[in-house]
């Protein structure tokens, strides 16, 4: 299995923090795509907003009062 650092040889980070999730190994390649264009992507829409759409999508509750608060 290849490491990350195989996957994004450059890739050190653009943001205070960043999440990866996937749904299965069959999305492999459709989310080693989306990780090389994210820093684009997240030009048009916001982490904050991306991840909780993803949490609410798998019925993940979120407390608004906690999320990404440093």
């Amino acid at each position: 299995m290849k490491s990350n650092t195989d996957l994004f040889p450059r890739f050190n980070g653009w943001a205070k923090a960043y999440c990866a999730l996937s749904y299965s190994w069959l999305e492999k390649d459709k989310i080693i795509n989306y990780i090389k264009s994210q820093k684009e992507h997240h030009k048009r829409v916001s982490f904050r907003d991306e991840l909780l759409a993803l949490l609410r999508e798998f019925g993940v509750e979120v407390n608004m009062e906690y999320y990404m608060k440093d």
